[in-house]
């Protein structure tokens, strides 16, 4: 699985030969991107304006399961970025300033059980997993790993 620009999920029931497409009217997540790119792009500058302002919307990360709670946990992030921003030397884009993170919860169905905002994270979303009941996210702490976790009351 991978980032969706949407927050619909391609499911595969047990015996089904296709996937179902779980659409969501969420109520505080986006639901979906909404930038157009042109057909061709051949400015460089235009093109980072452009990834620039798509990763300024909605991003949907891959549902993970909780086996503790049994339910599927999904963060959504959209990135901030300093007005003056400009990519360093050896970048592409340039380093958002801040993020504001989500939270969508499925049950085992994927029907939408709850979503909110996590105020508390404020950078761009590392790796992350569900262990022991809890979202674990990596932090990289002066060049150390370890981890942020997460206990989801609901």
């Amino acid at each position: 699985m991978g980032f969706s620009a949407s927050s619909a999920i391609h499911v595969l029931e047990p015996g089904a030969e296709h996937f179902g497409l779980k659409t969501y009217k969420e109520q505080l997540v986006p639901t979906e991107k909404t930038i157009t790119f042109p057909e061709k792009i051949q400015d460089r500058s235009l093109l980072v304006r452009l990834l620039t302002q798509a990763t300024e919307e909605i991003l949907h990360y891959p549902p993970f399961w909780d086996e503790v709670n049994g339910v599927y946990y999904r963060l959504s992030q959209e990135l901030i970025y300093a007005e003056d921003a400009e990519p360093l030397p050896n970048q592409f884009l340039p380093d958002p300033s801040s993020a504001l993170i989500y939270l969508s919860v499925y049950d085992k169905s994927f029907n939408l059980v709850a979503e909110s905002k996590i105020p508390q994270l404020t950078k761009r979303l590392s790796r992350h997993f569900a262990k022991d009941g809890k979202i674990w996210l990596f932090e990289n702490m002066e060049d150390e790993m370890g981890f942020v976790r997460l206990a989801i009351d609901f």
